[in-house]
Protein backbone atom coordinates (compact mmCIF):
# COMPACT_ATOMS: atom_id res chain seq x y z
CA UNK A 1 0.00 0.00 0.00
CA UNK A 2 1.01 3.73 -1.05
CA UNK A 3 0.24 7.45 0.56
CA UNK A 4 2.31 10.16 -1.00
CA UNK A 5 5.38 9.36 -0.13
CA UNK A 6 5.16 6.62 2.28
CA UNK A 7 5.02 2.59 1.39
CA UNK A 8 3.48 0.00 4.00
CA UNK A 9 4.99 -3.11 3.37
CA UNK A 10 2.60 -5.70 5.35
CA UNK A 11 5.05 -8.94 4.89
CA UNK A 12 7.83 -6.75 6.15
CA UNK A 13 6.02 -5.07 8.58
CA UNK A 14 7.45 -1.61 7.21
CA UNK A 15 7.04 2.37 6.81
CA UNK A 16 9.19 3.34 4.22
CA UNK A 17 9.45 7.00 3.02
CA UNK A 18 10.40 7.09 -0.26
CA UNK A 19 12.14 3.68 -0.39
CA UNK A 20 13.62 4.62 3.09
CA UNK A 21 12.56 2.65 6.39
CA UNK A 22 10.89 5.51 9.42
CA UNK A 23 11.40 3.96 12.89
CA UNK A 24 8.53 3.95 14.17
CA UNK A 25 7.25 1.86 17.51
CA UNK A 26 5.61 -1.59 16.44
CA UNK A 27 2.06 -0.56 18.14
CA UNK A 28 2.30 2.21 16.50
CA UNK A 29 2.85 0.89 13.06
CA UNK A 30 0.47 -1.32 13.92
CA UNK A 31 -2.23 1.39 14.58
CA UNK A 32 -0.86 3.20 11.19
CA UNK A 33 -1.96 -0.12 9.33
CA UNK A 34 -5.40 -0.39 10.96
CA UNK A 35 -6.44 3.26 9.75
CA UNK A 36 -4.75 2.93 6.42
CA UNK A 37 -6.82 -0.26 5.56
CA UNK A 38 -9.81 1.26 6.54
CA UNK A 39 -9.58 4.42 4.82
CA UNK A 40 -12.70 4.49 3.61
CA UNK A 41 -14.13 5.20 6.72
CA UNK A 42 -14.29 6.79 10.63
CA UNK A 43 -12.71 4.09 12.66
CA UNK A 44 -13.62 4.65 15.91
CA UNK A 45 -11.42 4.66 19.21
CA UNK A 46 -13.18 1.38 20.44
CA UNK A 47 -12.05 -0.26 17.37
CA UNK A 48 -8.68 1.15 17.61
CA UNK A 49 -8.26 -0.17 20.85
CA UNK A 50 -10.01 -3.88 20.18
CA UNK A 51 -7.75 -4.18 17.11
CA UNK A 52 -4.19 -2.67 18.29
CA UNK A 53 -4.50 -3.88 21.95
CA UNK A 54 -6.33 -6.75 22.27
CA UNK A 55 -7.19 -7.77 25.29
CA UNK A 56 -5.19 -5.03 26.84
CA UNK A 57 -6.33 -2.43 29.05
CA UNK A 58 -5.41 0.92 27.44
CA UNK A 59 -6.80 4.41 28.22
CA UNK A 60 -7.77 7.09 26.16
CA UNK A 61 -5.04 9.10 27.13
CA UNK A 62 -2.46 6.35 26.21
CA UNK A 63 -4.34 5.80 21.93
CA UNK A 64 -4.42 10.04 22.01
CA UNK A 65 -0.69 9.33 22.11
CA UNK A 66 -0.38 6.76 20.12
CA UNK A 67 -2.02 8.42 17.24
CA UNK A 68 0.25 11.63 17.81
CA UNK A 69 2.82 9.17 17.76
CA UNK A 70 1.61 8.08 14.25
CA UNK A 71 1.13 11.65 13.02
CA UNK A 72 5.16 12.17 13.45
CA UNK A 73 6.47 9.14 12.04
CA UNK A 74 4.36 10.91 8.45
CA UNK A 75 5.03 14.30 8.85
CA UNK A 76 1.86 15.20 10.11
CA UNK A 77 0.72 16.79 13.39
CA UNK A 78 -2.53 17.49 15.41
CA UNK A 79 -3.22 20.81 13.67
CA UNK A 80 -2.53 19.69 9.91
CA UNK A 81 -4.13 16.39 10.06
CA UNK A 82 -2.76 15.46 6.67
CA UNK A 83 -3.13 11.86 6.80
CA UNK A 84 -4.96 11.22 9.69
CA UNK A 85 -7.93 13.25 11.21
CA UNK A 86 -9.54 13.55 14.18
CA UNK A 87 -13.24 13.26 13.95
CA UNK A 88 -14.58 14.76 16.61
CA UNK A 89 -17.13 12.82 18.96
CA UNK A 90 -16.31 9.73 16.45
CA UNK A 91 -12.80 8.51 16.02
CA UNK A 92 -10.14 9.31 13.49
CA UNK A 93 -10.07 8.66 9.11
CA UNK A 94 -7.02 8.32 7.20
CA UNK A 95 -7.62 10.61 4.84
CA UNK A 96 -4.90 10.15 1.88
CA UNK A 97 -5.29 8.70 -1.04
CA UNK A 98 -4.40 4.41 -0.22
CA UNK A 99 -2.97 2.67 -3.63
CA UNK A 100 -2.06 -0.79 -4.00
CA UNK A 101 1.37 -1.73 -4.23
CA UNK A 102 2.83 -4.22 -6.98
CA UNK A 103 4.68 -7.09 -6.01
CA UNK A 104 7.17 -5.66 -8.46
CA UNK A 105 7.07 -2.29 -7.42
CA UNK A 106 7.29 -2.84 -3.15
CA UNK A 107 10.63 -5.20 -4.17
CA UNK A 108 11.91 -2.46 -6.40
CA UNK A 109 11.07 -0.08 -3.13
CA UNK A 110 12.40 -2.22 -0.25
CA UNK A 111 15.68 -2.31 -1.54
CA UNK A 112 16.19 1.73 -1.86
CA UNK A 113 19.41 2.10 -0.32
CA UNK A 114 19.14 4.01 3.16
CA UNK A 115 21.34 6.45 4.06
CA UNK A 116 23.41 5.55 7.19
CA UNK A 117 22.03 6.03 10.68
CA UNK A 118 23.98 7.75 13.40
CA UNK A 119 24.70 5.55 16.37
CA UNK A 120 24.91 9.19 18.62
CA UNK A 121 21.67 9.75 20.92
CA UNK A 122 19.72 12.69 20.11
CA UNK A 123 21.53 15.51 22.65
CA UNK A 124 17.37 16.24 23.55
CA UNK A 125 17.30 13.02 25.09
CA UNK A 126 20.38 13.16 27.52
CA UNK A 127 19.71 15.71 30.54
CA UNK A 128 23.13 18.03 30.40
CA UNK A 129 24.25 16.65 34.14
CA UNK A 130 24.68 13.13 32.53
CA UNK A 131 28.12 12.13 30.69
CA UNK A 132 28.12 9.36 28.45
CA UNK A 133 25.39 7.06 27.31
CA UNK A 134 24.43 4.75 30.39
CA UNK A 135 22.45 1.39 30.01
CA UNK A 136 19.40 3.52 31.09
CA UNK A 137 18.22 6.53 32.66
CA UNK A 138 15.13 7.14 34.94
CA UNK A 139 13.80 10.52 35.78
CA UNK A 140 11.43 10.29 38.76
CA UNK A 141 8.43 12.90 38.91
CA UNK A 142 5.60 13.60 40.80
CA UNK A 143 2.80 16.32 39.72
CA UNK A 144 -0.44 17.26 41.97
CA UNK A 145 -3.52 15.86 40.09
CA UNK A 146 -6.26 12.80 40.00
CA UNK A 147 -5.34 10.11 37.82
CA UNK A 148 -7.82 7.33 37.19
CA UNK A 149 -5.47 5.24 35.05
CA UNK A 150 -2.57 2.26 36.28
CA UNK A 151 -1.49 1.48 32.79
CA UNK A 152 1.34 2.88 30.79
CA UNK A 153 2.66 4.07 27.61
CA UNK A 154 5.04 2.88 25.67
CA UNK A 155 5.68 6.02 23.10
CA UNK A 156 8.73 6.92 22.28
CA UNK A 157 9.17 10.63 23.20
CA UNK A 158 11.93 12.80 24.97
CA UNK A 159 12.65 13.71 28.64
CA UNK A 160 11.42 16.84 27.51
CA UNK A 161 8.29 16.11 25.78
CA UNK A 162 7.53 13.58 28.35
CA UNK A 163 7.90 16.10 31.37
CA UNK A 164 6.22 18.98 29.75
CA UNK A 165 2.92 16.63 29.13
CA UNK A 166 2.85 15.31 32.31
CA UNK A 167 3.43 18.98 33.99
CA UNK A 168 0.48 20.15 31.44
CA UNK A 169 -1.90 17.64 32.14
CA UNK A 170 -1.23 17.99 35.98
CA UNK A 171 -1.15 14.25 36.05
CA UNK A 172 0.42 12.40 39.31
CA UNK A 173 3.09 10.31 39.79
CA UNK A 174 5.11 9.43 36.55
CA UNK A 175 8.74 7.42 35.95
CA UNK A 176 10.58 8.75 32.74
CA UNK A 177 12.77 6.24 30.75
CA UNK A 178 15.33 7.76 29.02
CA UNK A 179 16.76 3.98 27.06
CA UNK A 180 19.86 3.36 25.14
CA UNK A 181 21.12 -0.04 25.99
CA UNK A 182 22.42 -1.63 22.83
CA UNK A 183 20.63 0.95 20.33
CA UNK A 184 20.83 4.64 21.40
CA UNK A 185 18.51 5.76 19.17
CA UNK A 186 15.56 4.25 21.19
CA UNK A 187 14.26 7.23 23.00
CA UNK A 188 12.13 7.54 26.12
CA UNK A 189 9.07 6.49 27.62
CA UNK A 190 6.64 7.59 30.73
CA UNK A 191 5.08 5.56 32.44
CA UNK A 192 2.02 5.74 35.30
CA UNK A 193 2.49 4.95 38.37
CA UNK A 194 -0.68 5.57 40.37
CA UNK A 195 -2.20 2.47 41.65
CA UNK A 196 0.95 1.09 40.63
CA UNK A 197 3.02 -0.80 43.75
CA UNK A 198 6.13 -1.35 42.55
CA UNK A 199 8.61 -1.62 39.31
CA UNK A 200 11.18 -3.73 37.92
CA UNK A 201 13.67 -2.96 35.59
CA UNK A 202 15.33 -5.90 33.92
CA UNK A 203 17.32 -6.51 30.96
CA UNK A 204 15.65 -7.91 27.94
CA UNK A 205 16.04 -8.58 24.40
CA UNK A 206 13.86 -5.51 23.27
CA UNK A 207 12.38 -2.82 25.29
CA UNK A 208 9.10 -3.61 26.41
CA UNK A 209 6.94 -3.43 29.72
CA UNK A 210 4.78 -6.55 31.00
CA UNK A 211 1.60 -5.30 33.01
CA UNK A 212 1.27 -7.53 36.64
CA UNK A 213 -2.16 -6.07 37.94
CA UNK A 214 -3.70 -9.84 39.45
CA UNK A 215 -3.44 -9.81 42.61
CA UNK A 216 -2.82 -7.67 45.41
CA UNK A 217 0.56 -6.41 44.09
CA UNK A 218 -0.01 -4.51 41.28
CA UNK A 219 3.46 -4.17 39.32
CA UNK A 220 4.91 -2.98 36.15
CA UNK A 221 8.11 -5.00 34.85
CA UNK A 222 10.50 -2.63 32.09
CA UNK A 223 12.69 -4.94 30.10
CA UNK A 224 15.43 -2.62 28.43
CA UNK A 225 18.08 -4.24 26.30
CA UNK A 226 21.74 -3.69 26.45
CA UNK A 227 24.88 -5.51 28.62
CA UNK A 228 24.88 -2.77 31.49
CA UNK A 229 21.75 -4.08 32.65
CA UNK A 230 21.63 -6.99 34.93
CA UNK A 231 19.06 -9.97 34.36
CA UNK A 232 17.16 -8.25 37.42
CA UNK A 233 18.81 -5.01 37.97
CA UNK A 234 16.13 -2.75 40.33
CA UNK A 235 12.98 -2.04 41.70
CA UNK A 236 11.23 0.70 42.79
CA UNK A 237 8.68 0.28 45.64
CA UNK A 238 6.43 2.27 46.58
CA UNK A 239 6.35 3.24 50.71
CA UNK A 240 3.94 5.51 52.74
CA UNK A 241 3.87 8.49 50.74
CA UNK A 242 7.00 7.94 48.49
CA UNK A 243 9.03 5.65 46.62
CA UNK A 244 12.22 3.58 47.56
CA UNK A 245 14.58 3.00 44.74
CA UNK A 246 16.31 -0.68 45.32
CA UNK A 247 19.26 -1.90 43.71
CA UNK A 248 19.08 -6.03 43.18
CA UNK A 249 22.67 -6.28 43.70
CA UNK A 250 22.96 -6.20 40.06
CA UNK A 251 26.95 -6.23 38.75
CA UNK A 252 27.35 -2.92 37.15
CA UNK A 253 25.01 -1.30 39.66
CA UNK A 254 22.43 1.43 40.44
CA UNK A 255 23.26 5.30 40.93
CA UNK A 256 22.01 8.23 42.05
CA UNK A 257 23.60 11.24 40.45
CA UNK A 258 26.80 9.14 39.77
CA UNK A 259 26.45 8.04 43.27
CA UNK A 260 26.12 3.87 43.26
CA UNK A 261 23.34 2.95 46.00
CA UNK A 262 21.75 0.09 46.89
CA UNK A 263 18.12 1.77 48.68
CA UNK A 264 17.16 5.40 47.87
CA UNK A 265 14.16 7.23 48.61
CA UNK A 266 13.52 8.92 45.98
CA UNK A 267 12.05 12.84 45.31
CA UNK A 268 10.83 14.88 42.53
CA UNK A 269 13.58 15.31 39.67
CA UNK A 270 15.75 12.69 40.67
CA UNK A 271 17.64 10.84 37.89
CA UNK A 272 18.79 7.24 38.50
CA UNK A 273 21.60 5.35 36.33
CA UNK A 274 20.90 1.09 35.71
CA UNK A 275 24.30 0.04 35.13
CA UNK A 276 27.12 3.13 34.66
CA UNK A 277 30.19 3.93 31.97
Amino acid sequence: MSFGEFELDEPRFELRQSGVPVEIQPKVLDLVFFLVKNAERVVTKTELLDNVWPGVVVTEASLSQAVSAARRALGDDGSAQSFIRTVRGRGFRFTADVKELGAEQAAHERHVEAPPTSLVPPTSLVPPSVEGPPSSMGTFESARGHVSTTNTSLELETHEEAAHEAKRAELGTHLFIVCHGDDPTLGGARYALDGIDDVEIIRGTERGVERLLEGPTKRLVISIPGNLVSRRHAQLVRGLGDWQLLDLESRNGTYIEGERIKKHTLKDGDFFECGHT
